[in-house]
């Protein structure tokens, strides 16, 4: 569990990174084009990537339980 603990630490840090990166960069408008877009197509999307996500944490958690069961069982 420390892996991912880690892992998420580190994405959480470096959201908080770029999204201060973002908002000053757009305040002084030295955002370049192609970060933005991708910006926009994140924000547009991001009901997509949620459910996505939550299903792959759901299947992924089933098949854990699944193969766990397997091997208590003799």
């Amino acid at each position: 569990m420390g892996l991912v603990r880690w892992l998420l630490e580190k994405c959480v840090l470096y959201g908080f990174i770029f999204a201060v990166f973002y908002l000053v960069g757009s305040f002084f408008g030295i955002i370049p084009q192609p970060l933005k877009d991708f910006v926009n197509w994140f924000a547009s999307n991001f009901w997509l990537i949620v459910v996505m996500v939550t299903v792959l944490a759901v299947c992924y958690t089933v098949l854990k339980l699944i193969s766990k069961g397997g091997e208590s069982s003799g």
